[in-house]
């Protein structure tokens, strides 16, 4: 609620989106060719990477609008140096939580349809068009703060 500018509404959404990118990307790519290894497949790596960048898109995405939408006070309260949710507002942290998990199992799913249905296809067809769709997909969640701002002004 602090932030009632566009532009720094904007910085925000990003800064965060930067610091979770930088973790986030390489992490699921470790993972996602790691787990293909012990499966035996190293070039499912690439596909996995397919439905992990379209799932931090839309777990990027839908974090913004339930950071707009669901906003609540913070406190800080004594003997503690992080800030808190204010009394009466825990709940909208664990519904912004559950709401991000559920949002981004329906958003990855046409990904993963589009890897089943693809599956009898060859490699070098599916790879060079999966995964930066996928990309895509991610990069184009940037475009989320103009959203959040008509959320934030709607009267729902």
């Amino acid at each position: 609620m602090a932030l009632a500018g566009r532009r720094g509404l904007r910085s925000y959404l990003s800064g965060q989106d930067i610091a979770l990118g930088v973790i986030a990307i390489p992490l699921l790519t470790a993972i996602s060719f790691g787990l293909a290894a012990v499966a035996g497949r190293p070039g499912y790596g690439f596909l996995g990477m397919a439905v992990d960048l379209a799932a931090l898109g839309a777990a990027l995405a839908m974090s913004k609008i339930f950071t707009v939408v669901l906003s609540y006070p913070m406190d800080k309260r004594a003997g503690s140096p992080m800030r808190q949710a204010s009394q009466g507002y825990g709940s909208y942290g664990l519904g912004g939580v559950l709401g991000t998990v559920a949002c981004v199992a329906v958003a990855a799913i046409p990904v993963i349809v589009a890897l089943l249905l693809t599956n009898s296809d060859p490699s070098v067809v599916r790879l060079p068009v999966l995964v930066p769709c996928a990309a895509a997909a991610s990069a184009a969640e940037d475009r989320l703060p103009e959203l959040c701002q008509v959320a934030a002004r709607s009267k729902l």
